[in-house]
């Protein structure tokens, strides 16, 4: 399947919509967390109710853009028109994750940050798996382009190193998404995302999809 149809057809409902599985439903209701995309059965569901939607008008745009990164992640297997993965079905996040787990934040830095609360621990964890860095890595990206267009972002498509000093400077720019990525990277960081612009741009010239 190709991005957009997949994006255009992952269902998206609330969690107590009957379409939901119960345990599905009861997951996202109890972690109260604002949106999840589950494999299995390849939904999106979101919980209106999270307390993380409180005082944050971007945190749904950015969940949603988050959770949609997963299901084309998950959902697409392909082969470039180059060499780039060598001709082998792959998905994204197996070949940026691992790139992006070595820019992850120091713990000592998380913890400054308030990440040490009980179940923290478990979070960060979570945190460095690499479909999870790769998803907010999208995320990131698509936010900046949607809100700032040709702003942020140089003629050749990579993006200007100073957008992503500012987020990092502005606890409200991007939200939680340059929590895990540490500051002082911030040049390779800007690296990964311009790979992943390459990679887009050969994709979208014939790239063969599976």
């Amino acid at each position: 399947p190709e991005i957009r149809k997949i994006i255009n057809n992952v269902p998206i409902y609330a969690f107590y919509h009957p379409d939901v599985p119960a345990a599905e439903a009861m997951q996202i209701y109890e972690t109260g967390d604002v949106a999840t995309y589950f494999w299995d059965e390849q939904i999106i569901v979101i919980n209106p109710f999270s307390k993380e939607l409180q005082g944050s008008p971007n945190m749904l745009q950015l969940v949603f853009y988050e959770e949609l990164a997963h299901a084309v992640d998950l959902q697409l297997d392909f082969r470039t028109a180059g060499d780039m993965f060598k001709g082998k079905p792959s998905k994204l996040s197996d070949v940026f994750g691992p790139e992006l787990q070595k820019l992850f934040t120091p713990v000592a830095d998380l913890e400054k940050m308030g990440y040490d609360r009980p179940g923290d621990a478990e979070y960060i964890k979570y945190m460095r798996d690499p479909k999870e860095l790769y998803a907010k890595l999208r995320t990131l990206k698509a936010y900046y382009e949607k809100k700032y267009g040709e702003k942020a972002f140089n003629p050749d498509g990579t993006i200007k190193k100073d957008f992503l000093e500012k987020g990092f400077d502005d606890p409200t720019e991007a939200g939680f998404l340059l929590d895990f990525f540490d500051i002082k990277k911030v040049d390779d960081l800007k690296k990964v995302i311009d790979q992943l612009v390459k990679v887009d741009k050969k994709m979208s010239k014939g790239s063969k999809m599976a």
